[in-house]
Formats: structure tokens, sequence, C-alpha cells
């Protein structure tokens, strides 16, 4: 106890995801304080036992309020955001926030309305809608930041419909999504609103994604830009769905093993051309975050890119920095940003996946060290079977869910 104690991140992580689970599951502001309350208490009477740690127990206290309330007022606003035109024929303005979504006959993307007519009036609105449309032959897809025009029925997603099923509200709600509206046409403006350095990343993966299809055959190309920079448009869906039969789809998504390849390279290059390690902690930081901006804010890259700018970080300050307190403070600055990325299954696999190799990777390593079994092998199945301890409570989760959600995109389209 005296451990946790002396890595309060740890706690507060703890605290502020135990808040953001009540929040989902009671969906009640009253019920959030009184667990709030109760653990106040519980935590009074620690303190007045070792009668030491004040800090830290009222840091666990603000986190998980923040956790809580955070997550019900987003969840507030989220819900209510499109209400008044549930429903309704609407006339909408706004700007392609995502890259398109392709299956089958449809095409999906994220729209930030500006604007929305209903019944002749003009009402300007924030938020984001989700944009579906038929994918006509010969059609060409919308790139990230046109301004288009758009009419159809705007729909709120619904929740769980039975105990334990699928919730589609909420997955829309991890990307900050409010409502659905399905569009027979589109109209596409001249202008382009977008930001410099969104756009600047977006089109550094286009120009990756194109450079490997010109070089790699297409399945090899698709599984090269899946590996590299988590895009897998490229890949048909026999592949994908052996990939998945086979359990290796966390192959293509991008997470610390994407940063430790591409650092390491960049260390070595820095070293060779005699750059100060502060300059070359520095370059190294600016590189990582340009990255998070091409591969398109994944949870896994984002844990993977804040545990490595802490460390970078470290050395530039010269302290070391404690993995465990860097993973949580990965988790604390994620959740504060959405608390609704607790429930994205990037940011559970790849968080569980880390601890996991972090506590159990060297005792694995330890049971394996057989004078048969090379040093090098040891180490990649201590890896391995360390990585797939920790997701394996999650991933049949996953498969379940996903299931679901393909049988609501069937019966939706």
């Amino acid at each position: 106890m005296e451990l946790l104690f002396k890595r309060p991140l740890v706690l507060f992580a703890l605290a502020a995801i135990i808040g953001i689970t009540i929040a989902s599951i009671t969906n009640s502001f009253f019920l959030a304080a009184a667990a709030l309350m109760l653990l106040a208490v519980c935590l009074h009477l620690l303190y007045t036992r070792i009668n030491s740690h004040l800090f830290v127990f009222i840091g666990i206290l603000v986190f998980f309020s923040i956790g809580a309330f955070e997550f019900l007022c987003l969840d507030r606003v989220n819900t209510g955001r499109f209400h008044e035109f549930s429903g309704e024929r609407v006339a909408v303005r706004g700007v392609i926030a995502s890259e398109p979504d392709v299956k089958e006959a449809r095409v999906s993307y994220i729209v930030d309305v500006v604007e929305i007519r209903s019944n002749d009036e003009f009402k300007k609105m924030k938020g984001k809608l989700l944009l579906t449309s038929a994918l006509k032959e010969g059609s060409s897809l919308l790139d990230y930041g046109r301004e288009v025009e758009f009419a159809g029925q705007l729909n709120l997603p619904k929740g769980v419909r039975n105990p334990g099923g699928f919730d589609y509200r909420r997955y829309l709600s991890q990307k900050g999504v409010s409502a659905v509206v399905f569009a027979l046409n589109i109209t596409v403006k001249k202008d382009r609103k977008a930001s410099l350095i969104v756009d600047t990343g977006h089109t550094l993966r286009m120009k990756i994604v194109s450079v490997i299809e010109r070089s790699l055959p297409r399945q090899q190309a698709g599984l090269l830009n899946g590996i590299l920079i988590g895009y897998r448009e490229g890949l048909t869906k026999e592949v994908q769905a052996a990939f998945s039969d086979a359990g290796l789809t966390h192959i293509m998504a991008v997470s610390g093993a994407n940063i430790a390849f591409l650092v390491l390279p960049l260390v070595f290059i820095f070293k060779k051309l005699r750059i100060r390690q502060n300059i070359s902690c520095i370059l190294i930081i600016a590189f990582l975050v340009l990255f998070v901006y091409i591969t398109g804010f994944e949870p896994s890259v984002l844990r993977a890119v804040i545990m490595g700018i802490v460390m970078l970080l470290g050395k530039i300050l010269m302290r070391e920095a404690d993995v465990y307190t860097t993973i949580s403070l990965a988790a604390i600055l994620l959740l504060l940003c959405s608390p609704y990325m607790l429930f994205n299954i990037g940011f559970q696999l790849s968080f569980a996946a880390t601890l996991s190799l972090v506590i159990l990777y060297k005792r694995i390593k330890s049971l394996l060290s057989f004078k048969f079994l090379p040093a090098a092998v040891a180490d990649i199945l201590a890896a391995t079977i360390s990585a797939q301890l920790g997701v394996l409570p999650i991933s049949p989760c996953f498969f379940i869910a996903s299931s679901a959600f393909n049988l609501l995109s069937i019966s939706c389209s």
C-alpha cells in the first residue's frame, strides 16, 4: 500500500476510471455524488488510521469527481445537441472532419456542423454528425476539410436496446458524434476549411499510402500500410477476416512498437550527427506529435506518444521516469480530453497490453529460461505471452460488440 502512495498518479488514474465507470452505469448526477460521498467517508476513515497522505486522498476525490461529472456533463451535451431536430428532415452545411469510411455500397463521413435548416429556418450549430451516403459507381470520395451541403432525416443514435447489448450511441460518442443523417445527394463547395497541422498530417498520411501502393502489390501494400500507420482501406475483407480469425488484428494497430521502430533510428541518426541530447529529444518529440496527426489520433498511438514524450522530457531534465507513473499520466491526460476514451477498444487493449508487459514480462521470461531456448527467442515469447494475457479478458467482449455492430449496420442499410 505504501508503494502506491509513492506513485500518486496511479491512484489518481484509478480514481478517474472508477468515477467514469460509475457515472456510465448509473447515468445519474445524484448517484455519482452519493458514490463520491461514500468514497470520501472511506478515505476519511483510512486517514484517521494512518494520519498521513492527505494530499493523495484529496487528489483521489478530485480525480474521481472529474471523471464522473465530466462524463455526465459531456453525455448530456452530446445527447441533447441535436435533440430539437430528431426525426425531422433537415438541410445541413458543414465540413468533412474525417477520412471516408467505405463499407460495401455505402460511405460515411464525420461532419463538423456549421448550420442547420429546418422548416425554412436557419440555425447556427456546433457539433458533429455521421453522414452516410450511397457509394455510386464512378463517384469520388470527399477529402478532409471540404465544405459540403446535404439534406436528409436527422436521427439520434439509439443506446443499449437489450441488457449487455451493443451501445451504438456511446460508440459514436467516442468520436464526438451526436446524430446520424443519410443523404442521397451531397453538394460539394469549392472552399476547404482545414486546420493546417491536421491537414498536413492527413496529406502526409495519403502520401505514405500512395508511395507504398505504387511500390508493392495490393495485398502487401495494404498490409504494410496497416502495420505502419493503421490504414486498412487497402486490405480486402478476406484478409481482414483472416487476421481477425487468427487473433492477429493487433498487428495492424499502430501502438508502442511502431513508435519504437520510428524513434530508435532517429536516436541512432542524431548520435551519428553528434547532435546534443537535449536538442535531439526535442526534435523527436516534435516528430512524435506529427506522427499522431498522421495516424489520426488513435488511442493506442496517443498512449505510446505521451509515454515517449514523458520519457524524453525525463532525459532533458535528467530525471528517470517511472513506468507506472508514466502509464498513469498517459491515461489521465487521455481521459481528461475525453472520458469516452475509456470505452474505446484501442484504449483498453493498449493499456492492458502495456501493463501486462510491465508486470509479467520478467516473471514469464524467467520461466522460459531453458538451456535449449535461445535468449532472443525467450525474449520474444515472454513479450508475446505477456501482452496476450493482458488483452485476453478484453478481446472476446470486443468481438461480440463488433458482431453486434455489423448486424446493426446491415439492419440500418
